[in-house]
């Protein structure tokens, strides 16, 4: 839509697209995500927004982009928010995200995410940044170190790169302040990703503080999670779907398929948003629910 507004107001939207049942500056961010691409932001970006809706909270988001700039110039001109268009066989529809307040581009600040991660409002972190970007050995179920994201961190360890190191790091933080540990809610689709997690988490903290590691596996949580929606690239088309559903121009736009799914392990010490509200399932134990997906993939 040329000569469109820019999306920076929910007072902006002058077309059909939803708004969110609530008002953002009324919520504080509790959750630090890093990976902040499109699949976050078609996924735990919009149970967030459901949740805030049905049950509020000071449960917003921070964003990290470990690497690009793209998300964060484009999301923070607009307040954080942007367009979901979902697309079905019944139609397309859409609506605006209001549950990320800001995106950190670590390549700009690189001391800005282990700031926001190690801050005391902080009460969740989660990741969807890829297998290879942890750096774990499943094998061993511990960090590699010949990872270059671990080696870095092991060899300069309060001011870490990779995503081992920025958890560590902001843990031995918080527990010198005596300020309560986060979760740390992995969702990528790894099996026993909360698992494998604390093991490489573990394993870091171990090469540099054996009594933090220590400290970490007696009092932080790290929950297995099962993630499903599909993501495709934003396209020039999707921009345009945006700009006549909201009547505003929308670099953040993004599209995804009608299906979402959420199964979640429910240990969250330091609490957690109303994610039900989107549809999320809590349970004891995901592994289930992992068995059962692989099933299906294989049966089709």
């Amino acid at each position: 839509m040329s000569g469109a507004r820019r999306l920076t107001g929910l007072a902006d939207v002058t077309g059909q697209a939803t708004l969110p049942g609530y008002d953002p500056a009324g919520h504080g961010c509790g959750i630090v995500h890093l990976g902040a691409g499109a699949f976050h932001r078609a996924h735990q970006a919009v149970y967030t927004d459901d949740a805030l809706a049905r049950s509020g909270g000071g449960w917003r988001i921070t964003g990290v982009s470990l690497r690009g700039t793209d998300v964060a110039d484009a999301l923070n001109p607009q307040n954080g928010l942007y367009t979901l268009i979902e697309r079905s066989a019944e139609g397309t529809s859409a609506r605006v995200i209001a549950s990320i307040g800001h995106i950190i581009a670590a390549a700009r600040d690189r001391a800005a995410p282990l700031a926001a991660i190690a801050d005391a409002t902080t009460r969740i972190v989660s990741l969807s940044v890829t297998e290879k970007a942890y750096g774990i050995d499943r094998a061993a179920m511990d960090a590699d170190p010949a990872h270059p994201a671990v080696a870095a961190d092991l060899a300069n360890p309060h001011a870490p790169q990779g995503v081992l190191g920025l958890i560590v790091e902001s843990l031995r933080r918080r527990r010198d302040a005596g300020i309560a540990p986060f979760t740390v809610l992995c969702c990528d689709n790894l099996p026993d990703n909360g698992g494998l997690l604390a093991a490489g988490v573990t394993g870091l903290a171990r090469r540099i503080d054996p009594a933090l590691a220590d400290w970490i596996a007696a009092n932080v949580a790290f929950p297995s999670s099962m993630v499903d929606r599909i993501t495709p690239a934003a396209t020039d088309e999707t921009r345009a779907e945006a700009a006549r559903q909201t009547g505003c121009e929308d670099h953040g736009a993004i599209e995804t398929e009608a299906f979402t799914q959420w199964v979640i392990e429910d240990r969250f010490p330091a609490g957690r948003p109303d994610w039900e509200a989107g549809g999320a399932l809590f349970v004891d134990d995901v592994k289930p629910y992992e068995q059962m997906k692989l099933r299906m993939l294989n049966g089709a």
